[in-house]
């Protein structure tokens, strides 16, 4: 992070520092002449200051920008939901968790046993939330993990407020004709698919910007 950084650059992974004399190459053996710049300290982000407090809602957000896509699926007819149910299951490449999430007994039946497998469980599993009732704080229930994408099926459009973002939102198409439904199902599974994210935090100056990217960098640099 490099915020208002002048006077050097970056050329075939080395920074440069100029006008002073040494150089670091990022992606080898490091030269410097001054010892004290190690490529620790080129990379190191700054610690938040002692008096930042408060923005934990922008904190929450820009964590789940940053996870597997957590995905919501509204459909009013339980027959067509089932059929969506089936289809999912029947993606080659996935392998799948299903919790009963209608119930707090669910949801916390499914994550006791979650955590009883956690880490062991395959890279390529998706967790299914089925029939989640919105009206209940799905959100401490839900593992938020780098690794596991979750599936939200619901009858209810409320639950779009726990998709990862607005691409992560689906309803079935009016139309059910063929190439419609399958493309509502290919648009689903591509959501799944964790690409680059560029996430743009915007304010005006002196309303803490600098300090939200720095205590994310400190609570969250395990990514």
């Amino acid at each position: 992070m490099f915020a208002h950084a002048s006077h050097f650059g970056i050329e075939a992974s080395t920074f440069i520092n100029v006008g002073r004399d040494y150089v670091v190459n990022i992606g080898g053996a490091q030269t410097p002449v001054r010892p004290e710049l190690g490529i620790d300290n080129v990379l190191c982000c700054p610690p938040p200051s002692k008096d930042f407090v408060g923005r934990e809602s922008i904190l929450q957000k820009l964590f789940k920008f940053f996870v597997a896509p957590v995905v919501s699926i509204t459909c009013e007819k339980p027959e067509m939901m089932e059929d969506i149910v089936t289809r999912v299951k029947g993606w080659s490449g996935f392998s799948f968790v299903k919790w009963d999430a209608s119930s707090e007994d669910g949801l916390e039946n499914g994550l006791d046993e979650w955590n009883s497998v956690v880490g062991r469980t395959p890279k390529n599993t998706l967790l299914m939330l089925e029939s989640a009732d919105p009206s209940l704080e799905l959100d401490s229930y839900i593992p938020y993990s780098l690794q596991t994408p979750v599936l939200i099926l619901s009858m209810s459009s409320r639950i779009s407020a726990f998709a990862s973002n607005p691409g992560c939102i689906f309803m079935p198409p009016a139309s059910m004709n063929k190439p419609a439904y399958r493309k509502f199902l290919d648009d689903v599974r591509r959501a799944f698919v964790c690409g680059q994210r560029i996430v743009p935090l915007v304010a005006r100056g002196g309303t803490g910007k600098t300090q939200v990217a720095r205590k994310f960098v400190q609570e969250y640099g395990w990514r």
